[in-house]
């Protein structure tokens, strides 16, 4: 029995890390979160599928192996968590002061 409007596609398909969630609750160690999906990249267009997640706690005393972005090889270069959290909290705390200059609002400590 054949398939209502039954076709042939081509393209390709790949999974990838959709959503990063990094949680920082006060008293905990924290932890992240990578929220994954599926694409399938037709002519027609592109379909995005939820397939999961990925999470772990962060030890600050790891490194992480960098990899090519463009062929997923490893570099064989290392950079340690905690220059990444470093970054992300500067991120942070250099945007919150920028906003709250703006907005004439005064950090609280």
């Amino acid at each position: 029995m054949a398939d209502y409007k039954e076709t042939d596609v081509s393209g390709k398909a790949w999974q990838r890390a959709q959503i990063i969630i990094i949680s920082n609750q006060y008293g905990q160690v924290p932890g992240v979160t990578y929220q994954e999906e599926a694409l399938i990249k037709l002519d027609e267009g592109t379909i995005q599928k939820p397939v999961g997640s990925l999470s772990y706690t962060i030890d600050p005393l790891a490194e992480i192996e960098l990899r090519d972005p463009v062929t997923l090889e490893l570099t064989g270069e290392t950079i340690p968590v905690a220059l990444v959290h470093q970054a992300l909290f500067s991120d942070y705390i250099n945007r919150a002061i920028e906003r709250d200059a703006s907005t004439n609002l005064q950090p609280t400590e």
